[in-house]
């Protein structure tokens, strides 16, 4: 298996990460509730790196969420700009990485995960590209723990090697091989470390 790409990182995906980690830390009912608008596909519309919302389909509390993390991520420099009509509500982000934790409403599962990795100091590459034989193929987020190779993603993938696990963000089930989030840090990374000692 070979590396052949991954992204690196700027202030700003830190300063992305450190908001959302903090915010889930604060109101994680409030941020699930916000997360789950983007499964809404008749409501949202994703584009390069600006994200629109068609306020008219979502209800005044739904809205009143919407705004509050947006003028937060705006006041954090988290996003370039806001335009806001009666019907529509338009967000620029500065990247491409903002934008895809949005473009699928679990991958933002990933985001406590990394932090967890910081916190253990295990090493992790995020949307990286490998090369295994003759395939190439990408993951969410690659980390090697223990002589383990842990790959994680918003879809299922196989099984390269021996000791290679492929592991899809769930929110709900920790069987086979979804990884279970967890509000509670060493939950969550026990349900990864489960599907290491199986």
């Amino acid at each position: 298996m070979e590396i052949l790409s991954t992204n690196k990182l700027t202030t700003y995906d830190e300063c992305f990460i450190k908001y959302i980690n903090n915010y889930i830390k604060r109101y994680p009912f409030k941020w699930y509730h916000f997360m789950s608008l983007f499964d809404l596909n008749e409501v949202v519309y994703i584009k390069d790196t600006t994200i629109i919302i068609d306020l008219l389909k979502l209800d005044s509390s739904s809205i009143i969420i919407l705004f509050e993390i947006f003028k937060d991520f705006l006041r954090n420099n988290i996003i370039n700009k806001i335009n806001y009509k009666k019907e529509v509500i338009i967000i620029d982000f500065y990247n491409d990485f903002m934008v895809s934790f949005f473009k699928n409403s679990v991958k933002w599962m990933l985001l406590v995960l990394l932090e967890i990795l910081d916190d253990y100091e295990i090493e992790y590459y995020l949307d990286v590209f490998i090369k295994y034989h003759d395939e190439i193929i990408k993951y969410d987020c690659l980390m090697i723990y223990e002589g383990n190779y842990i790959s994680i993603g918003i879809n299922k993938s196989k099984k390269l090697f021996e000791n290679h696990t492929h592991l899809v963000l769930n929110f709900y089930s920790n069987e086979n091989y979804n990884l279970r989030f967890s509000f509670d840090k060493d939950n969550y990374f026990n349900n990864l470390l489960a599907h290491l000692r199986v």
